[in-house]
């Protein structure tokens, strides 16, 4: 390896005994210091960037240790320690290191590869998401299928990707939200398909999966492809989807048929996490209007479907966020605001059902909020300031997302024994 080349190793953020196994195993020669008094130019990092991920795509490695060189140079890229920036400049180079390790078959000692490749997707995502995306588009299908690998560790690697994804396609610069929406509806579609008889379970893989998963007996305990697991990577599938969930029957009956038990776990740490995924759907209900303004014919009788799923639970702030969203200025504005008088808003009468629903409710929290809801549509009646009263007052419709469901925090820590715990009211 050229001198440059062992120099700029040297200032990679990474422990003296990894540098000390990575000259065992690949015969690499290295100083054991890894401190730097002159500055790496950025070509010279540019060039460790690209000899790494050479060692990755590879095959037949001039080593006695291929095996264990390519893992290291997988682990050394998805734990961060190579520059976003020259990752950016390296993108179809690093293009290829996804598509050999997620798009293609692997076999099973090849999962701790996968793992740490998934692992890639999710820090590029976080870290540079507009130049990434396309890339990530391009294996969206593979990557939702690792979601059924035979391995607990590529399933939640998968499950933080796929949830870095879903953040990173709100972003308004993003312009995949649609195909990335289609693509999820086909592979959900291809693996619920409807079939009877004995071997049905055998056609439906991702219900089945998930069936096993929201379990009374499934564990909470982090590495554990159970609840957590499972509401982590439903929330990304709504928010992905963009609202075209509520318009393809068979996606949407999937997603009903796992988030109910959700919300009827024994669980109370379940359930509180049911209610902030819940909070998804009342979010891609009020996108409905922002796939309408992009090209498909909006439908009336879509959104009021929509609208009756997510009124059936009322409790953790979720009626609040349907009276704020429903008033809002429009479906498709980043903040909703009451600035219009409220009784000639197209939405009012919804608004009004939301209301008598969270009165009829036999909780005194729910009454509570239902009075302070309608005062704060009524306030300022009568008087020349009422509608600057009401702008004054303006919501967010992201705020319904909760990143903890997005950042793989709940796939991290165990909720049963941390000071963690699901809010029960969402602040408005």
């Amino acid at each position: 390896m050229p001198y440059g080349t062992q120099v700029a190793i040297q200032c990679l953020p990474f422990p003296l005994v990894i540098v000390r196994v990575f000259k065992y195993v690949s015969g690499i020669y290295v100083s054991h210091t890894l401190q730097v008094t002159t500055q790496i130019p950025d070509d010279d990092i540019d060039d460790i960037v690209d000899q790494v991920l050479s060692i990755i795509l590879t095959d037949g490695l001039p080593t006695p240790h291929e095996r264990k060189t390519r893992a290291l140079a997988l682990w050394i890229t998805s734990c961060q320690g190579l520059p976003i920036s020259s990752l950016s400049r390296k993108k179809l180079k690093v293009s290829t290191v996804l598509k050999k390790y997620i798009a293609h078959d692997v076999r099973p000692n090849d999962y701790l590869f996968v793992a740490d490749t998934l692992k890639i997707v999710d820090n590029l995502l976080q870290q540079d998401s507009l130049t990434f995306i396309s890339a990530i588009h391009d294996i969206f299908p593979s990557l939702l299928s690792q979601l059924l690998s035979l391995d607990s560790d590529v399933q939640h690697a998968a499950a933080r990707a796929l949830g870095a994804l879903a953040i990173s396609a709100r972003h308004p610069a993003c312009s995949l939200r649609t195909q990335l929406a289609q693509a999820l509806r086909d592979f959900v579609d291809s693996h619920v398909a409807s079939k009877s008889g004995k071997d049905a379970h055998l056609s439906q893989p991702l219900l089945s999966l998930f069936t096993s998963a929201l379990d009374d007996n499934s564990p909470l305990k982090p590495g554990s492809v159970g609840p957590c697991w499972a509401i982590s990577v439903l929330a990304s599938f709504v928010v992905l989807s963009d609202g075209l969930v509520f318009s393809q029957k068979r996606f949407l009956k999937f997603v009903v048929k796992t988030i109910l038990p959700i919300m009827a776990d024994k669980k109370l740490i379940v359930r509180g996490l049911g209610s902030r995924l819940w909070r998804c759907l009342v979010w891609a209900m009020f996108r409905l209007g922002d796939t309408s303004k992009r090209g498909a014919p909006q439908d009336t009788h879509i959104y009021d479907n929509a609208f009756a799923l997510v009124n059936q639970i009322a409790q953790a702030g979720i009626g609040s966020s349907l009276v704020y969203g429903l008033l809002g200025e429009a479906p498709s504005d980043t903040e909703h605001n009451m600035s219009r008088p409220v009784s000639g808003h197209p939405d009012f009468p919804r608004a009004i059902h939301v209301l008598r629903e969270l009165v009829k409710r036999p909780d005194r929290d729910l009454h509570e909020e239902s009075v302070a809801l309608l005062a704060t549509m009524t306030s300022g009646i009568g008087s020349s300031r009422g509608s600057e009263h009401r702008g004054s007052r303006k919501w967010c419709l992201d705020r319904l997302l909760e990143p903890t469901l997005f950042d793989g925090s709940i796939l991290r820590v165990d909720p049963t024994e941390s000071q963690w715990e699901p809010s029960t009211t969402l602040k408005l």
